[in-house]
């Protein structure tokens, strides 16, 4: 997006407020990306197996907690994570909402959340936002963080080529410059 591979916008935001970032993968074979690789846990468990390996990479590590950031997620910037980390008290989870949505791939999350992640995946129900709702999860509303957001929209996720435009706009129009095919 803009020129610059998402994972290293990822990596970017994430830098100033990790010991380490790691690369998360469902299988092997994503290389030369020039970040450690973390693979899901076996199974089809889905996003929350993600989340799982995380968390378990992270306690295995003697972290505290991890930041989780998806990269389709391009917009979130150091400072929208940095106001993540400042409201996080040890709760299990820290996840900006916006719309009334929240976004469990744009949040910190908390080791003592594995146990509770680890249940629901071995369960019928796997979803993230589910977990969310049996955890301690303090939600940051968007009047929290609008004042850390560079972007009008910075939890817009990217999956096709019209959100990607979405974005791309969204980018010029902070930065000054137009994008081709795009306004702004």
């Amino acid at each position: 997006m803009g020129g610059v591979p998402m994972v290293e916008r990822a990596t970017a935001a994430l830098m100033p407020h990790c010991r380490e970032v790691v690369a998360l993968a469902p299988e092997p074979g994503l290389s030369g990306i020039g970040l450690p690789l973390v693979h899901d846990v076996e199974g089809s468990g889905g996003p929350l197996a993600a989340i799982v390996a995380v968390l378990r990479y992270a306690r295995d590590h003697g972290d505290a907690g991890a930041l989780v950031l998806a990269c389709d997620l391009p917009l979130v910037d150091g400072a929208f994570v940095g106001a993540l980390v400042a409201a996080w008290r040890g709760d299990d989870l820290v996840v900006p909402e916006q719309a009334g949505w929240i976004q469990p791939f744009c949040a910190v999350w908390s080791t003592s959340a594995l146990e509770p992640a680890l249940d629901a995946l071995g369960s019928s129900d796997r979803s993230p936002l589910s977990l969310a709702k049996r955890l301690r999860t303090r939600v940051i509303a968007e009047s929290e963080w609008r004042g850390h957001a560079r972007v009008a929209e910075p939890l817009l996720n990217v999956n096709t080529p019209e959100e990607l435009e979405r974005a791309e706009s969204l980018l010029a129009a902070v930065s000054g410059r137009s994008v081709p095919g795009g306004t702004g």
